[in-house]
């Protein structure tokens, strides 16, 4: 009987360099930033939602999924961060209120910067915009990831690896606080949950100080893993450590590749509200130089995926456009409505008035003839 093995999607390390990001004119160093930064954001208000570290760790890598498909530009980091948390819960099956993901992300906002927080009032306009932008974002990460939210955690592994090992519980804990750092970065998605396994295992046996067995064959070949990936994530985890603290970056301020900063463009993208709009910039990302006649085929495969990425901006465009109209069109419809309850309560109110003055009026004739 034929069986279907799920495996998860992997990039590879051109793809990983050649992000929507960086045709945004957004270098390598502040993407890993804001990815960093997203991933302690899920991180953070998963823990303070009491999910389980599974949810969040599904969520970090959908995550970072999202955004090898889309642009730091177009989609704020905080709003994508919420529907990556918000989707991950339902699919490990940990679903979360709305209500509730807001009101934590609200909380971490002010108190990242020190401010008091304040309650998140559900009457106010603000949240009704924070709640759209959620519930859009989400649909975009769908519609991105083609509805393929299927995550292999890689800490399933850690535990029967450890078993064949005979490893003891904190070499077992020290290498799954590896795993979860290891999600912050973009190797999450780059090498199978084998390997990012196999990996931590090797890092907390070298910072504990355990030996395992390398004769006659390296322990990491039992578990399909080679050297070169083992030392390849070792380095990636080890850089994340090297990292100053991320923080929220502003990438409106960063000048677009043609040398312009964003404009106003058709349609207005997914962002925070009180931040500052990011570009929708559909402009061909091509290069300054013609290509020759000769061009290779990768250089028309480079612009093939430009044009479908400049197709699918535009498709956003207009989906942004059309929500604003129906939204428009459902305040209208319910003004309609209300002022037609009101003029009917009206109504009833001045037929119960003049019941009673009737009545009244009655009961005062009687009483003076009798």
């Amino acid at each position: 009987m034929a069986t279907l093995a799920l495996r998860p999607i992997l990039w590879t390390k051109e793809q990983a360099f050649n992000t929507p990001s960086r045709s945004d004119g957004i270098d390598v160093d502040t993407e890993d930033s804001l990815r960093v930064y997203g991933c302690e954001l899920i991180q953070e208000a998963g823990t303070l939602l009491r999910l389980p570290q599974v949810t969040m760790a599904a969520g970090q890598v959908l995550f970072h999924r999202f955004y090898m498909q889309r642009s730091f530009r177009r989609f704020d980091v905080e709003i994508s961060a919420m529907a990556a948390l918000f989707l991950a819960a339902k699919v490990e099956e940990h679903p979360r209120k709305i209500r509730e993901i807001i009101n934590v992300f609200h909380r971490m906002k002010y108190r990242r910067a020190n401010v008091e927080p304040q309650i998140v009032d559900t009457s106010k306009s603000a949240y009704w915009e924070m709640k759209n932008n959620l519930i859009k974002t989400e649909r975009f990460v769908l519609r991105e990831l083609g509805f393929s939210v299927y995550v292999e955690l890689p800490h399933k592994f850690i535990i029967s690896y450890m078993k064949i090992l005979n490893g003891g519980p904190e070499l077992a804990q020290c290498a799954w606080s590896l795993l979860n750092d290891c999600l912050r970065s973009v190797a999450c998605i780059m090498y199978p949950p084998e390997a990012l396994a196999t990996a931590a295992i090797y890092m907390a046996a070298r910072y504990q100080g355990e030996p395992l067995p390398e004769h006659p064959h390296p322990w990491w070949e039992l578990f399909d893993t080679t050297w070169e990936q083992v030392e390849a994530l070792v380095h990636a985890i080890t850089s994340l450590y090297a990292r100053p603290k991320a923080t929220y970056i502003d990438v409106s301020k960063i000048p677009l590749p043609n040398g312009g900063m964003q404009g106003a463009m058709e349609g207005s993208p997914i962002r925070v509200a009180g931040t500052a709009p990011l570009s929708t910039n559909d402009e061909d990302k091509s290069r300054q130089d013609t290509p020759p006649l000769n061009a290779s085929k990768d250089t028309h495969n480079d612009h093939d995926r430009r044009g479908d990425r400049d197709s699918r901006d535009r498709d956003d465009d207009r989906d942004r456009e059309r929500d604003r109209d129906r939204d428009r069109d459902g305040d209208r419809s319910r003004g309609d409505r209300g002022r037609e309850r009101d003029s009917e309560r009206d109504q009833d109110y001045r037929s119960r008035e003049h019941s009673r003055d009737k009545d009244r009026h009655t009961k005062d004739k009687y009483s003076a003839d009798k």
